[in-house]
């Protein structure tokens, strides 16, 4: 299958819909699009596929949305299921007679300075993901570039000119269409619009919630927030130089990450929140002894996660502490809020090894005993390597061996969110309409989701506009509550379909449901991020243990299960 892709006498490619970026939620959106009929072109600055590991976690719903895709399967043989996480409270002084026990005596061989850089763990509480029932009692471990590599080649078995890598969108044209009273084809009288300068500063230009300049009304009558009545014709270039070529298409999605240039053509307005909270991050062989489970140490200068990865490796993410040399070096900090360390343009490609831009500043703080100096005379990547082993082992007592990381990374924490997905024919998904702290791993689903709620309305809409499309329900995708397939309505809302009526109330409908789900993520993470920050000893025990006493309610134990796991 080709798309049916045309050429009008001018040279100019006519497909339905434009894709920028091809991360999961781009490819995922081009297969559930081209599977059902339509005619789908994806641009990608990166010449290739990711080679790191990035985003690791695939929560139920996300899963539902691959299953619809046709690589689920695929997916989960790759992958590794983590049925449970159990959280540990660690930093304990070891003491003669026991964790907790009134006596003083150091153990034997030790002095009372090395004692208390001795630790010992308690688990606290351990959450079944079996509890939350469905198709999928699990949380997925898999590395974001192998998800990546399965929708692509979904994508090219399904139509092999769909994607084209080494391309990025540079400029774009928007204008309500009309009809040509001679052959009744979309005629559409194009002006265009460039993108600012990728080097403005975060919030700047696009963040003013402006059209640009000769938006050809955008910010007018149809055209303006609602998706409808639009047409969109889009300018592209190679990534390394080249000529321009020009695609039309009824939409233009933007799924190309926290720097959307889609977001800034269409004048979308973005506001961002810097958190505090800075982390360091690995993937080392795995000599834990953990198995497949997902821990979480509590410890009082920051939380330490751990989850397994498949291949026998595991990745560690300390939270930092605040402290001093290490935490302001280059070593430990990065800017951004992907899983690299730094904000990414296109569709968000990894940066690791080298320090990020600058997006942020390292918290500031007296120096603390578990973080060592950074080392000299090495390579980055070794440096935070070397780095992030000694906290997880100061903090943990499990020491992942340095020279065995795959990759290793620095980075902030922030919460993004665009005022609407739409404006005329400019769509925003993913990272590109709301982006969430990487703790807690939502944002890849969240993109999935957005996705596949997407992929229904344009069926529709598009199926509208070519009366030879085919229905948006013959491959058995169209928008589902169904708990067995994770997509289920937000709170409050008692609607399984988009409302029918004109394009601009559903796509209104779309846009709000989207950010709603986004920003009870945005919640989420914040909730994991405080509760993994420093704290004093006493303090941290006694929030530690009353988090345990509440996760030893079967009832909170389960809608914590759920929560963590996407299943709202």
């Amino acid at each position: 299958m080709n798309g049916g892709r045309a050429v009008n006498g001018g040279g100019v490619e006519e497909v339905d819909v434009v894709v920028a970026g091809a991360g999961p939620s781009g490819l995922a959106l081009a297969v559930l699009l081209v599977q059902a009929g339509w005619r789908v072109r994806v641009f990608e600055p990166e010449a290739a596929p990711p080679a790191d590991s990035r985003a690791i976690g695939l929560h139920p719903p996300g899963l539902a949305v691959l299953a619809r895709a046709g690589v689920a399967e695929a997916a989960i043989a790759a992958g590794l299921r983590i049925r449970r996480g159990t959280g540990v409270l660690a930093g304990l002084p070891i003491r003669s007679g026991g964790i907790g026990s009134g006596g003083s005596t150091a153990p034997c061989g030790t002095t009372p300075r090395e004692q208390r850089l001795e630790i010992a763990s308690r688990p606290l509480a351990m959450m079944d993901f079996a509890r939350i029932g469905g198709p999928y009692p699990w949380v997925l471990s898999l590395p974001q570039s192998t998800t990546i590599r399965l929708l692509e080649e979904r994508l090219h078995a399904l139509d092999h000119t769909a994607l084209r890598r080494g391309h990025r969108v540079v400029e774009a044209a928007a204008h309500p269409p009309r009809p040509s009273s001679a052959s009744g084809r979309i005629r559409v009288p194009w002006t265009r619009i460039r993108p600012e300068s990728d080097d403005r500063p975060s919030g700047a230009g696009a963040s003013s919630g402006r059209a640009a300049p000769n938006s050809g009304g955008l910010t007018n009558g149809r055209a303006n927030g609602d998706g409808a009545g639009c047409g969109v014709e889009v300018t592209t270039t190679p990534t390394g130089g080249g000529p321009a070529s020009t695609v039309r298409a009824r939409f233009l999605v933007g799924a190309d990450g926290i720097r959307s240039t889609v977001r800034g053509l269409a004048g979308i307005g973005h506001h961002r929140r810097r958190y505090p909270d800075r982390y360091l991050m690995g993937d080392f062989a795995d000599s834990s002894g953990l198995g497949d489970e997902a821990v979480l140490f509590l410890h009082p200068e920051g939380i330490v996660e751990s989850f397994p990865l498949p291949g026998e490796a595991r990745r560690w993410v300390v939270r930092l502490s605040g402290g001093g040399t290490a935490a302001d070096s280059p070593v430990a900090s990065g800017g951004g809020n992907d899983a690299t360390g730094r904000v990414d343009s296109g569709s968000g490609t990894a940066t690791t090894g080298r320090v990020a831009s600058g997006r942020g500043e390292a918290s500031s703080g007296g120096p603390r005993a578990d973080i060592p100096p950074a080392p000299d005379r090495r390579t980055l990547p070794e440096a935070r390597a070397a780095l992030l082993a000694g906290i997880v082992s100061a903090r943990t007592g499990h020491a992942p061996e340095p020279l065995t990381a795959g990759m290793t990374s620095a980075f902030g924490t922030w919460r993004g969110t665009a005022d609407t997905m739409v404006r005329g024919p400019f769509i925003l998904i993913g990272d590109a309409a709301h982006e969430v702290s990487p703790i807690g791993g939502q944002g890849m689903t969240l993109g999935l989701l957005d996705a596949a709620e997407l992929a229904d309305l344009l069926g529709g809409l598009v199926a509208g506009l070519r009366p030879d499309a085919p229905s948006p329900a013959r491959d058995g995708s169209a928008v589902t509550t169904d708990p067995e397939r994770g997509l289920r309505p937000e709170p409050g809302d008692t609607a399984t379909e988009p409302p029918q009526g004109d394009e601009a109330a559903r796509f209104a409908h779309f846009s709000r449901r989207r950010l709603a789900a986004a920003a009870r993520a945005g919640r989420q993470a914040h909730v994991n991020m405080v509760l993994g920050r420093p704290l004093p000893r006493p303090l941290s025990r006694v929030a530690a243990r009353a988090l345990g006493a509440a996760l030893s309610v079967p009832v909170l134990k389960r809608a914590a299960a759920r929560q963590f796991t996407m299943n709202w």
